[in-house]
């Protein structure tokens, strides 16, 4: 199975750098001139699935909500906070595991390609690995790309290929499934 998902956020600017901290083991944040407009995050013990949080146009306005959100600031916006992050892809049955409710798990097990910058683009890919209760279920190769357009504004691009751990595997009948942005 492939998914493209595309996400146009755009803002009026001209030329910018674009720059990429990480913390080891845990996330890369992308940044457009000093400001990080978006954070993906493949280790959190909170939650045990990747996903991108803190998304923000280039003047600064807030896309997803927060993560995690303040219970004051973001009362009656705060629920299922572990479930929805800010952007994640999640399926509530994937051989009869429940990676949306968290309780099937989703581990990276390294980079495919490192954060890199090329002209107007950041990009990178990580391994994933869905597994339950240990056993693994299915490889997935994820890569993100943020791309800087003339108009100053961004896309950010995602791209998900699985490959099924035995020769087949089913998604199931469920609402609950695929990209969700929050």
């Amino acid at each position: 199975m492939r998914a493209l998902i595309i996400m146009c956020i755009t803002a009026s600017a001209f030329a910018a750098e674009l720059s990429v901290t990480q913390v080891e083991g845990k996330s890369v944040t992308m940044l457009i001139d000093d400001q990080p407009v978006a954070t993906y995050v493949y280790n959190d013990p909170d939650i045990p699935r990747p996903y991108l949080h803190d998304i923000h146009t280039r003047s600064g306005i807030r896309v997803t909500r927060p993560y995690p959100p303040d219970p004051v600031a973001n009362k009656d916006n705060d629920d299922h906070a572990t479930y929805h992050p800010g952007i994640w892809l999640a399926f509530g049955d994937i051989d009869g595991a429940d990676f949306w409710r968290n309780k099937a798990r989703v581990r990276t097990i390294g980079f495919d390609r490192e954060p890199v910058i090329v002209k107007n683009t950041i990009g990178f890919s990580v391994n994933n690995v869905y597994e339950n209760d240990g056993e693994k279920i299915c490889d997935e190769m994820f890569a993100v790309e943020l791309h800087l357009d003339d108009s100053g504004g961004y896309y950010l691009f995602c791209v998900s290929k699985v490959t099924p751990a035995n020769e087949t595997m089913a998604y199931g009948d469920q609402e609950e499934m695929g990209f969700g942005v929050r």
